[in-house]
């Protein structure tokens, strides 16, 4: 983590021999020799949260399709929970 008033630069170097690709959200650049990363403070989206539910279980959601009981809680790994005897 780093400061929201934090400007890093990064120079690659050797990068013929060693190509670099940049990504952010969506967005990739390939063969790239510097780039830099800051905050935006001008363009923010609000965040919304459902007060039922902590940021820890929407990312897992989100990220990984996971909506029920892990698998260490008797579900098979990789099975279905309701096979479990």
């Amino acid at each position: 983590m780093a400061a929201d008033s934090a400007h890093v630069a990064i120079e690659v170097l050797e990068a013929e021999k060693r190509p670099v690709a940049a990504v952010a959200d969506h967005d990739e650049v390939r063969a790239i020799r510097t780039f830099e990363i800051w905050m935006d403070h001008i363009d923010c989206d609000p965040m919304l949260v459902d007060p039922g539910h902590n940021l820890d279980e929407r990312i897992l959601r989100e990220q990984f399709g996971y909506y029920g009981e892990p698998f260490w809680r008797g579900a098979p790994r990789g099975g279905n929970p309701s096979a479990v005897s």
